[in-house]
């Protein structure tokens, strides 16, 4: 498919996705709750991190900042604990966030999930991955992308195009663990702040 073809295909997404998109006003929400759920995936998004470094580049691991990482986790999961022991959850108020990239931003977040789980209780128990499910999560991921692209009034191709000039100036030549270890974030930088948005 020429590149053109593929490009206005991208966009026709964003618009196929946002006529099927739940728009609310406001985030109404615990916020505690929230917060605590934010920052605990964050926590083990983070040791996650630790582990792909070390399997795909050969990082080893940081133990004290795996350590600190467990010790935080330990404390959102104990104020979670007392938030849901206590009937808290509902106790909303407005969030002064952009509703839409807010759920676009979940969204990609709980999708991502699903396919941790994917992996959780079919590759790493030793059955075979069903690729049909985590086709349909990459999907997701992509209609909630789709929403963030929209709000943010960013094309698809720009940021496609971006990431690449952004991974051909983190590589050169090809992929080498060095260079995935020892970015230039100052010039990785200068590449994004091309894409224009709102």
């Amino acid at each position: 498919m020429p590149q053109l073809e593929q490009l206005e295909q991208l966009e026709q997404f964003v618009v196929d996705a946002i006529k099927t998109e739940s728009r609310i006003d406001s985030v109404k929400v615990n916020d505690a709750f929230l917060r605590n759920t934010i920052f605990t995936m964050i926590k083990a998004g983070n040791i996650l991190d630790q582990i792909k470094k070390n399997v795909f580049y050969d990082k080893p691991f940081n133990r004290d900042d795996l350590l600190q990482l467990v010790y935080d986790l330990n404390h959102y999961a104990l104020d979670l604990h007392a938030i849901i022991a206590d009937d808290k959850m509902n106790n909303k108020h407005k969030e002064e966030v952009n509703p839409r990239l807010f759920h676009s931003i979940v969204g990609i977040a709980t999708e991502s999930t699903e396919l941790l789980e994917a992996l959780a209780h079919n590759g790493l128990m030793g059955k075979p991955m069903d690729n049909v499910n985590i086709g349909e999560e990459f999907g997701d991921l992509d209609w909630y992308k789709a929403i963030g692209c929209d709000e943010l009034n960013i094309q698809w191709g720009t940021i496609l195009d971006t990431v690449i000039t952004k991974l051909k100036a983190r590589y050169p030549d090809n992929f080498t663990s060095e260079d995935a270890i020892n970015r230039d974030l100052g010039k990785e930088r200068e590449i994004l702040n091309t894409m224009e948005t709102k």
